[in-house]
């Protein structure tokens, strides 16, 4: 999946929404694909309420199947609570 960095803040809510809720997309989802997100993110500031179930279900995913110590840190400073992967 390519994204654009012309997505605005809802549009990339709905990609990940889909992304969270749809097990086959959520299976085949890349570190490279998170590492763009997290860029677009934090290059944009995009005004991200992490208290909207849409994000912290996002956050939650991330936190579950990343196990890049960066990629952890990137989320935390951007309102995650890291959770012990396994």
């Amino acid at each position: 999946m390519f994204l654009s960095k012309s997505y605005s803040n809802t549009e990339l809510q709905d990609i990940l929404s889909k992304l969270y809720w749809d097990n086959r997309l959520r299976g085949n989802i890349s570190t490279s694909f998170l590492d763009n997100l997290l860029g677009l993110i934090e290059s944009r500031n995009l005004d991200i309420n992490f208290s909207d179930l849409k994000w912290a279900n996002l956050l939650e995913f991330c936190l579950a199947t990343q196990n890049k110590k960066e990629q952890l840190e990137r989320l935390e400073s951007l309102g995650a609570k890291a959770k012990k992967c396994s």
